[in-house]
């Protein structure tokens, strides 16, 4: 922490909401063509790629390097989780030795609580956040239209194959064999097949679901840099109009 960062630092209320990274309720409207649902999963991914490279900014401020090797590091770990830990356990040395060094001035050691306290609840929303982007990465643009419209109905879906995500389906198999005489496999079931799709995938994102994810995810890419800048603003110096400039052109 440089001196010039001693301005405080506030933290959008929002990532202290338990719900803010939920996935919410299944969407309800679909879009008309499956390259509108490739063109939000692309955009949303695009984002969380900003939110990873936020992420590998603050590793390598916490390890206090100063050339590109912690970054580097960084992008060498596989996995949000484990990218989630490296950056709690690098942010918590880093303040660690700092309240120890500031102990006897009780503005400056209450400024670094402030300061962990804040940085704390960004590394665990990157965590939740990489839920959702887990989601998206994941998910297959699939037709639910459950009965004869003129437009057919697109969303993100949860893949079939995982058994965790389609135990209830060799029920409704049966149930569907018992009342209709067919399976969920036969052309003529298709209808059935996608109600039972909706119900069971454990997310079903439209066009405007996605959208909100990838406005979340710039957002969140500008909150943390915003936090650096706040931090250390000789080292991160894009100011936070330039970092929210960004978010709402790449939220748009």
């Amino acid at each position: 922490m440089s001196e010039s960062s001693r301005s405080g630092y506030q933290l959008p209320r929002k990532y202290f909401d338990p719900n803010f990274w939920v996935r919410g309720n299944k969407a309800n409207v679909g879009a008309t063509s499956n390259k509108l649902v490739h063109m939000g999963v692309g955009h949303a991914l695009s984002n969380w790629e900003h939110v990873e490279a936020a992420g590998a900014m603050f590793f390598s401020a916490f390890v206090e390097s100063r050339s590109i090797a912690g970054i580097r590091a960084y992008g060498t770990i596989n996995g949000s989780r484990a990218r989630e830990g490296v950056m709690r356990q690098a942010a918590e040395t880093f303040f660690s030795l700092r309240k120890n060094a500031y102990r006897k001035d009780r503005a400056a050691y209450q400024e670094i609580k402030n300061f962990e306290k804040a940085a704390s609840c960004l590394i665990h929303n990157y965590g939740r956040a990489s839920a959702r982007r887990t989601d998206i990465a994941h998910g297959i643009a699939w037709e639910l239209s459950r009965e004869e419209i003129t437009e057919l109905s697109w969303f993100l879906v949860a893949p079939n194959y995982q058994s965790p995500k389609t135990a209830n389906w060799i029920e409704d198999d049966a149930r569907l064999r018992e009342a209709k005489g067919l399976r969920l496999s036969d052309p003529a079931a298709y209808f059935d097949y996608n109600k039972f799709y909706y119900k069971n995938s454990e997310y079903v994102f439209g066009v405007p679901e996605l959208k909100t994810f990838a406005g979340k995810f710039a957002y969140l890419d500008a909150d943390m840099m915003c936090f650096l800048h706040t931090l250390d603003p000789d080292t991160f110096k894009l100011t936070p109009d330039r970092l929210y400039g960004l978010a709402k052109s790449l939220s748009d």
